[in-house]
C-alpha cells in the first residue's frame, strides 16, 4: 500500500514514541489496543509534540461509538480493520492536508507518519 507519506513503523508505543522524538510527523496511525498503550493514552501523549501530528486509530471493531470518541478527544479519523487500501490512502492524504499550512509556514516538506502496531 503506497501512502502519500514516508511511513515508519514501530511495534509498540514506547517504541514509536522514540521515533516520533527524532522529528517532525505530521500523522500518527495506531491500532485501538497497542502491547503497551491504548489509543487514548496515545493521544494524550501526543499533545506535547510540536505541531502535534493527527492521530488515525485502526480497529477492527471500528464502530459509530469509538468513532465519535475519537474524534470528540480531537483525534482526526477511525479506520475499520481489514484495511481497504483507498480508504486508508484517503484519510491519511486528509490528514496530510490539514497539516500543510502549518508545514509550509515552517517551510517544511510533505509530512511524515508513524504506524504503531500492536497485535490485534
Amino acid at each position: 500500500m503506497e501512502l502519500p507519506c514516508k511511513l515508519e513503523t514501530a511495534p509498540s508505543w514506547l517504541t514509536a514514541a522514540r521515533v516520533l522524538k527524532r522529528g517532525h510527523f505530521s500523522v500518527v496511525i495506531s491500532e485501538a489496543q497497542l502491547p503497551d498503550a491504548t489509543w487514548e493514552h496515545v493521544l494524550s501523549s501526543l499533545i506535547y509534540l510540536e505541531g502535534p501530528p493527527r492521530l488515525i486509530v485502526i480497529s477492527r471493531l471500528a464502530d459509530d461509538r469509538l468513532w465519535a470518541e475519537v474524534l470528540n478527544r480531537c483525534g482526526f479519523d477511525v479506520l475499520a480493520k481489514p484495511l481497504a487500501r483507498d480508504e486508508v490512502v484517503r484519510v491519511v492524504g486528509h490528514a496530510l492536508d490539514r497539516c500543510e499550512p502549518l508545514r509550509a509556514a515552517r517551510g517544511a516538506g510533505r509530512g511524515e507518519c508513524v504506524r504503531a502496531a500492536g497485535g490485534n
